[in-house]
């Protein structure tokens, strides 16, 4: 749930720089956006930490393997919000986002909106885990009728 926040405020922040970007307000779209850029780093950092603190494996079932892709994807995610939070730092930085055309900011704050839809509904899929309901799960091959 820490992640998905973190995840929530970087993309506030991204649409709070987009609304300054467009009234004129180059800097603190600069700056917002650098915030949401050492967030989302944050909280990339955080998943990594969480993926390596589960107290189970793949090996531990359908269940506890759903867990661990949905933390993987949602590391995949985070890395490309940071590429692109890093573009619009830079790109607003450079004088190349300006109030005319500003959609580059809206684009990428809209792409973070989707990541925390997503952030939000892995977390609710697995709220109740704390470890594999499935102890005993045979490998694929052996099962039998």
């Amino acid at each position: 749930w820490t992640i998905a926040l973190g995840m929530a405020v970087a993309t506030l922040m991204l649409w709070a720089g987009w609304r300054t970007m467009r009234k004129g307000g180059a800097r603190t779209c600069v700056r917002l956006a650098t915030l949401a850029l050492l967030l989302f780093l944050v909280c990339f950092i955080g998943q990594i930490i969480q993926i390596a603190k589960f107290p189970f494996s793949p090996q531990d079932g359908a269940y506890a393997s759903a867990a661990l892709w949905l933390a993987l994807a949602n590391c995949l995610w985070l890395a490309l919000a940071i590429f692109l939070a890093l573009a619009v730092v830079n790109r607003a930085r450079l004088g190349r986002i300006s109030p005319d055309n500003a959609s580059q900011v809206q684009l990428v704050a809209l792409f973070c909106t989707y990541l925390c839809v997503a952030a939000l509904l892995s977390s609710v899929f697995t709220l109740t885990m704390k470890a594999s309901p499935n102890t005993n799960s045979p490998a694929f091959g052996t099962f039998q009728n």
